[in-house]
């Protein structure tokens, strides 16, 4: 019964701890005018996990650790990489038009 209750413990610990590793980051993201970009892609960087933003341009992503890098993109757009150290908001993202568009 005692090595039940251990095991039970220990799985415990280790689901509540993969459970507070998760950090939420957020953010808005703009054109090259500094206007909001509905519907812009956020992805963490190796890994499919990611959200789009809303009509005003925010987001708010779940991730899985507290340092990492977040890819923004959009069509017509350059794809920019920003690095988060912590949970939170990174800022404001201005994304740069592609030249290579047609």
């Amino acid at each position: 019964m005692k090595k039940i209750k251990n095991l039970v413990l220990v799985v415990l610990f280790f689901a509540t701890a993969t459970i507070l590793a998760q950090t939420k980051i957020s953010g808005i993201v703009l054109d090259e005018t500094g206007q909001p970009l509905p519907g812009a892609n956020v992805v963490e960087k190796g890994s499919s996990n990611g959200t789009s933003t809303d009509f005003d341009g925010n987001f708010v992503l779940k991730v899985k650790s507290n340092k990492g890098v977040a890819i923004i993109s959009f069509v017509g757009y350059k794809n920019t990489y920003t690095a988060y150290t912590k949970g939170g908001d990174i800022g404001s993202i201005q994304l740069v038009p592609d030249g290579n568009t047609l």
